[in-house]
């Protein structure tokens, strides 16, 4: 959902490391990079030390369900949709940018969103290339939109 966490100060960036996880810098601060290497599956293999971050981090439909908005199979429906319109975007991107590894762990929905932004600006005809693989597009949109509706959208104040 995004595309890097801000390290604290407190973080243990050693943990990290020795994890398999490779830090950039932004403004002068450690970054952690999404996907997280040191998510294995839907486990943090570092939770005891995650940052500090991630921690705090709860999404919007977790928050909506703590309050009772929304129930715990309503909850874990739309988290299966979801997965299965990402499996599908994925499977379409890995496709169409002929590259199978981006779909590999550690690799982020932004990765393939740059990738193929990449690719329509730099195709010999853009409308050709968007019409050949609109249906991809649609779906790329689609998880967009819905990642920002469900999980991201900050609550009502």
């Amino acid at each position: 959902m995004f595309r890097s966490v801000t390290l604290a100060m407190s973080d243990r960036i050693d943990v990290l490391e020795s994890a398999g996880v490779v830090l950039t810098t932004k403004e002068g601060r450690p970054t952690l990079p999404l996907g997280c290497a040191a998510l294995e599956g839907t486990c943090c293999s570092v939770y005891e030390h995650r940052p500090v971050r991630c921690g705090l981090f709860t999404c919007a439909l977790y928050r909506r369900h703590e309050v009772g908005e929304v129930d715990t199979d309503e909850a874990l429906a739309t988290i299966a949709k979801t997965r299965e319109l990402q499996r599908i975007v994925h499977t379409r991107l890995a496709d169409l940018l002929g590259d199978p590894d981006i779909v590999a762990p550690g690799r982020s929905l932004a990765d393939m969103v740059t990738r193929l932004r990449e690719m329509v600006e730099s195709a010999p005809d853009r409308v050709a290339f968007e019409e050949a693989n609109s249906l991809t597009l649609l779906y790329v949109a689609a998880l967009d939109q819905r990642i920002e509706r469900v999980f991201r959208n900050q609550p009502a104040v």
